[in-house]
């Protein structure tokens, strides 16, 4: 049977809000859903119909080797961005990521860091994608 439903999927119904809190389960070429509410089943649906099966997990790297990523003068506009932080959004993003001893970079607030770093001009968006596809 060809796989239907490939190692993203779980993380797809994670930021979609159907998990955690749904009754579901699912294998790579089913999904039992006999217990999703009518509104869970519109949204899987919609989920499905977004699934790339083909497409792989990012990978989840220890905290220490994410920090040793950024190069010198990345890590001085970081600490000079997050301690010049107004909003304390920011800051609270890069604390909370880099508080577990692991990112997934799978984990749509490891994600927004990404972007959040991006869009201050902390790091380029080529960089950005360097640091998630070498590591």
């Amino acid at each position: 049977m060809a796989i239907l439903y490939g190692p993203t999927f779980g993380d797809e119904m994670v930021a979609a809000g159907l998990l955690p809190g749904a009754t579901i389960m699912w294998n790579a070429e089913e999904i039992k859903r006999e217990y999703l509410t009518p509104a869970e089943n519109t949204l899987l649906d919609t989920i499905i119909a977004a699934h790339d099966p083909t497409k792989q997990r990012l990978p989840i790297i220890p905290t220490s080797q994410f920090i040793a990523w950024f190069m010198d003068n990345e890590y001085l506009v970081l600490k000079q961005t997050l301690q010049n932080d107004t909003t304390g959004g920011p800051s609270r993003n890069w604390d909370s990521v880099t508080a577990n001893t692991h990112i997934d970079f799978n984990q749509p607030e490891v994600q927004a860091l990404l972007n959040g770093l991006v869009s201050s001009g902390v790091l380029s968006q080529s960089r950005a994608d360097d640091i998630v596809r070498t590591t």
